[in-house]
């Protein structure tokens, strides 16, 4: 059986409006800190939404190291696309708290209402 060493299958999951538990990062602080760089987040949007008007929903997953770090992050499973490396750029300048789990995944669905 094939290992997986793709850093998004080797850490732990939060899912943002989910639940957590333990020493772990929870959907709550997620939310909190993201919510902070919404506009951020949406300038990334935007730029998306030029190259592609028909977007309508995007899957957002990232990984956070224990310090809080950002590590990845990948857009409707994508991490060499040109929304998702603008993503990343945004929110490797986010702190998240510091967690228990060398890493953690955290994802979330943006609907975008045109």
């Amino acid at each position: 059986m094939k290992r997986c060493r793709d850093v998004f299958c080797t850490a732990d999951h939060v899912v943002v409006g989910g639940k957590s538990r333990g020493n772990r990062l929870t959907a709550q602080q997620v939310q909190r800190v993201i919510s902070g760089a919404d506009k951020h987040i949406r300038s990334c949007l935007v730029q998306a939404r030029r190259r592609d008007p028909y977007l309508s929903k995007a899957y957002i997953e990232f990984v956070v190291r224990r310090d809080g770090r950002v590590l990845a992050t990948r857009v409707n499973g994508n991490r060499r696309s040109l929304f998702a490396h603008c993503l990343y750029r945004q929110l490797k300048k986010l702190r998240f708290p510091r967690s228990a789990p060398r890493r953690t995944v955290a994802s979330y669905t943006l609907t975008i209402l045109h």
